[in-house]
């Protein structure tokens, strides 16, 4: 049996409990999270091309309602990159919205309640939920990382990535369920 070299015990909402890996974020979502695909699933992306502490930031703005998100970020650079999650910024523009794709390529494009955007104008970060680094010296060599989230309602959340090299290259991919 596989088991992560990095590895941490995470509990649904359903009271069930899964031994999760660092690299294995989308694996454990669709595992803990078994009902996602009963609802509508989405993917938002942007590509950027950073210099030296180059930072994109990338807003999501959750609807008021009775649904909940579960989140899965995937991350990707050419070099070495740090990675930021913030709960309840604020900010006076939202900045350029990103296309919302309906993973069921049957249904309309951009139903999406969610809302997603690039290079907000943000005044306060708001409160940090998550921080990790990748990379070393600068160096270049690619690397990714991923993070599994169940996001709230009626907040919004800052992702920030910050290039520590020149020249890098970096992906930010969002998917979410809306699930009543």
């Amino acid at each position: 049996m596989w088991k992560p070299a990095n590895k941490q015990i995470i509990q649904g909402e359903d009271g069930t409990s899964v031994e999760v890996g660092s690299h294995g974020a989308l694996h454990v979502a669709t595992h803990m999270l078994y009902h996602t695909f009963e609802g509508e699933v989405y993917l938002s992306s942007h590509f950027w091309d950073a210099g030296l502490d180059g930072v994109m930031n990338l807003l999501w703005l959750s609807p008021v309602t009775t649904k909940y998100f579960p989140f899965i970020s995937i991350i990707s650079s050419t070099a070495e990159a740090s990675y930021q999650v913030f709960e309840g910024p604020t900010y006076s523009d939202p900045g350029t919205g990103l296309t919302r794709i309906n993973r069921d390529l049957t249904l309309p494009r951009d139903v999406s309640e969610v809302l997603t955007y690039h290079t907000p104008t943000v005044s306060v970060d708001g409160t940090q939920l998550f921080e990790t680094r990748w990379g070393s010296g600068g160096k270049v060599g690619g690397a990714s990382t991923s993070l599994a989230l169940l996001l709230k309602s009626n907040t919004a959340y800052l992702f920030r990535v910050t290039s520590r090299a020149t020249g890098n290259h970096l992906t930010y991919q969002m998917n979410w369920g809306e699930i009543e």
